[in-house]
């Protein structure tokens, strides 16, 4: 377990680093980022990592390239499209046509769960892999 965490921990810092500088990135969630709500508090009491787990939102509301986004994710094959956290697999989640697709719009909102608002699990895979197959796949909203 030790070694895991480390080792999705280190990757998952790489690639919310990468997430954050790019341009068509809106916002990373990630409590290894500075700019998190509670990073000062978090680096007192996460010394061995921040996991796996960060959460971004696009730039773009528009589903079509949203959609074409994912598909491109998936057809790179390095990334999954699913309903997980954890799992040795880089897997990307979205909450509002999966895990919450059964609440209103209105309380999706509420919830800060909009269209463009993506979770992404990083795995074992190489963080330069995982940012490759990003890095194409965000190429539509250029």
């Amino acid at each position: 377990l030790e070694l895991r965490w480390q080792r999705v921990s280190q990757s998952a810092q790489l690639v919310a680093e990468y997430l954050d500088k790019h341009a068509q990135i809106e916002r990373v969630y990630y409590p290894g980022l500075p700019s998190h709500p509670g990073y000062e508090i978090i680096k007192k009491q996460m010394k061995h990592g921040f996991g796996s787990a960060l959460s971004f939102d696009l730039r773009s509301h528009d589903l079509k390239p949203i959609g074409q986004f994912v598909a491109n994710l998936r057809d790179y094959g390095l990334v999954m499209y699913a309903e997980s956290l954890s799992s040795p697999e880089t897997i990307l989640a979205h909450p509002a046509t999966m895990s919450h697709r059964g609440l209103t719009q209105q309380q999706r909102d509420d919830l800060g769960i909009s269209s463009n608002f993506f979770r992404l699990s990083v795995g074992f895979e190489d963080a330069d892999d995982i940012i490759a197959a990003l890095t194409e796949a965000l190429q539509i909203f250029e």
